[in-house]
């Protein structure tokens, strides 16, 4: 019996005792954020088409999303109403309300001493901000509300494995932290940060309450959850003019990082975790990239990974090979574009651009293979559209972590990522039964066009600033 599943059961169970005492907890009472009661119009006007649900767990993970993250703040720990799944109101919250193509923000954004380094910039107030960008800005807002709610809900239910349920509250972070970045506010980043390590707190203390160490992969799980929280706590708290206290911050993570790794090579062994799953456990332990002195710390992590990388590429062809499930198409791109990608960053981090440049053309190719492979295999109904989201994803990544390195990125790659995110919002926008997992996978899908967005916002600032400067 799966994690997931017994998961579910005992999550059942406790419910039906919390009924039977007519008592409402507001941290595993689920029934507020049934996804029966999520409103298509939550995260698209539009009437959605035909298409399957999908709900089971996607292996195509990867944490490329973490590398060059936003830089820890020193947090605020008192108002945490950013992390409220049920701040945002659902109408307020549709995904296509605002262009921000059209909402003339041109505000002034000082440019930071170094690359890669996420430190909010000056910027003129939100109260001076054109009424279309605060549309925009408030409905990035509600749609990373409604994405906790809606993968919360998924989570607890045992629908949503701890790897997606993980990605999906990264994603609803980037987008907060994108938008407080916009407003120049100091105090939405810290408030996001802190919410965003509550939440992941408080999915690891369900994983501990679990408490089913025969279950398959629990113990990984928890250890990965231990993680992550680590991780998230250390950007939310840590000092960052406390070199010590970083310091302390960033072993402790490191150990969590080698101690879940540790444990899902031996599921591996055992049979119990795929390659896919030992190939998100040691991406975990590459480091922060955020800033200069944490990347050159994360340089012999990435070394490491790189080498696991290259074994579980071997692995996966030899299984793809053999016909083997392990060795599905989208596992061996998925295997090509990690280790190209370690490749691009060690490359990179080491100033060797024509390395760099290279690494970057074989990641870039291994992006386009991965996210047609898994086209291919939705069309015939053995990918979801969290499958597809997660690849498009990471080769979004992929491309911002070159443009860190000062790589030109071919303008026909551009499009095709361009096409890539517009066929999955027609996807999305075709899906009819939101039970399940599959509401959160299709607010997903629109998160990830609002945070493109956002970015093109902050990108733009930083065009009309640098055009003004004297």
């Amino acid at each position: 019996m799966t994690t997931a599943l017994l998961f579910a059961l005992v999550l059942a169970g406790r419910l039906l005792i919390a009924c039977q005492e007519q008592s409402a907890n507001p941290v595993t009472d689920t029934n507020s954020l049934d996804t029966k009661a999520v409103s298509p119009k939550a995260t698209d006007p539009k009437a959605f088409g035909s298409r399957r649900s999908h709900s089971h767990r996607s292996d195509t993970k990867s944490s490329g999303s973490r590398l060059l993250a936003p830089k820890p703040v020193n947090s605020k720990a008192g108002d945490l109403k950013a992390g409220d799944p049920k701040a945002g109101d659902p109408k307020a919250g549709d995904p296509k309300a605002g262009d921000p193509n059209k909402s003339g923000l041109r505000s002034p954004r000082n440019k930071t001493s170094s690359r890669g380094s996420a430190a909010v910039p000056a910027r003129q107030s939100q109260s001076k901000l054109p009424p279309a960008a605060l549309r925009f800005l408030r409905t990035s807002s509600d749609t990373a509300s409604l994405l906790r709610s809606e993968s919360r809900a998924a989570f607890e239910r045992g629908l949503l494995p701890l790897a997606d349920y993980s990605d999906q509250l990264a994603l609803a972070l980037k987008m907060e932290l994108a938008a407080a970045d916009v407003r120049g506010s100091e105090a939405g980043r810290s408030e996001a940060l802190a919410a965003h390590a509550q939440q992941l707190q408080a999915a690891a203390g369900l994983l501990q309450q679990f408490n089913q160490p025969a279950a398959r992969g629990w113990q990984a799980d928890l250890a990965q959850a231990d993680f992550l929280a680590a991780e998230a706590a250390a950007l939310a708290t840590t000092n960052p003019q406390n070199a010590a206290s970083r310091a302390q911050a960033r072993q402790l993570v490191s150990d969590r990082a080698r101690n879940q790794y540790a444990l899902r090579l031996a599921d591996f062994e055992d049979g119990l975790a795929t390659l896919s799953d030992l190939s998100h456990a040691a991406s975990l332990m590459a480091g922060d990239l955020s800033e200069p002195e944490i990347a050159d710390a994360a340089i012999p992590g990435l070394i490491d990974y790189q080498a696991r990388m290259q074994q579980i590429l071997i692995n996966t062809e030899n299984l793809a090979q053999r016909g083997a499930d392990g060795g599905r198409i989208d596992h061996v791109h998925q295997a090509q574009f990690e280790l190209s990608r370690s490749s691009l960053l060690l490359a990179g981090l080491s100033k060797n651009e024509p390395t760099a440049s290279t690494a970057f053309q074989n990641a870039d190719q291994a992006g386009r293979d991965l996210l047609a492979s898994e086209a291919r295999l939705y069309d015939s109904g053995t990918a979801t559209l969290f499958d597809l989201a997660q690849s498009w994803s990471q080769w979004q990544e992929l491309h911002r972590q070159a443009k860190h390195f000062e790589i030109e990125i071919p303008e026909a790659s551009s499009r095709q990522q361009q096409s890539g995110l517009q066929r999955l919002t027609e996807l999305a926008d075709r899906q009819t039964d939101l039970r399940g997992r599959i509401a959160a996978d299709v607010t997903m899908v629109h998160s990830l066009k609002i945070l493109m967005d956002l970015r093109q916002l902050a990108e733009d600032a930083d065009t009309s600033s640098s055009q003004s400067s004297p």
